[in-house]
């Protein structure tokens, strides 16, 4: 990931700390959800590939509450 275009350009842009922390896998129990223009934290679902389960369809996020 760290090597595609988007992240090299990134890194040219000045922003190679973020494209590090973008990249870190199971970083957070975490993940942000965009819902009606505006993100909240979300969580993992069962079966997501977050918990690094088997993936064979979309992935299913918990809202937060």
């Amino acid at each position: 990931m760290a090597a595609c275009s988007s992240a090299l350009e990134l890194v040219r842009s000045g922003f190679a700390d973020d494209v590090v922390i973008a990249v870190e896998v199971d970083a957070s129990t975490t993940v942000p959800v965009l819902t009606d223009g505006a993100f909240s934290a979300g969580t993992r679902a069962y079966g997501s590939l977050l918990d690094g389960a088997a993936h064979t369809g979309p992935v299913h996020l918990m809202p937060p509450g």
